[in-house]
């Protein structure tokens, strides 16, 4: 997941997500949600299908990463983290790049 999860910046369109969704967890014996099996076998991976599951791939991946990463810059890091600080929660910074 993780592996899949780096490459996803990458992608570009739902072919690419879709393409990449099969050759990553659609294998015999695996359990994948129905939901995703259906959009990602669907032919050709352009498909309204196709399209659906990158676009829910993209907003799950998005909210993910929100909760891990604060800021796209030292200020809005900084903004970020005083509003974490005001809840009363504690947290550990690293800073990436």
């Amino acid at each position: 997941m993780f592996r899949f999860v780096g490459v996803f910046p990458s992608l570009s369109g739902a072919k690419a997500v879709a393409t990449h969704l099969r050759e990553y967890f659609a294998h015999p014996g695996q359990d994948f949600p129905g939901a995703l099996k259906w959009g990602i076998d669907s032919v050709p991976p352009r498909s309204l299908a196709a399209s659906l599951v990158a676009k829910g791939v993209a907003r799950n991946i998005g909210n993910l990463g929100r909760q891990f990463i604060v800021g796209k810059n030292p200020e809005e890091a900084i903004s970020e983290l005083a509003k974490l600080r005001k809840q009363g929660l504690e947290f550990a910074v690293r800073f990436l790049g």
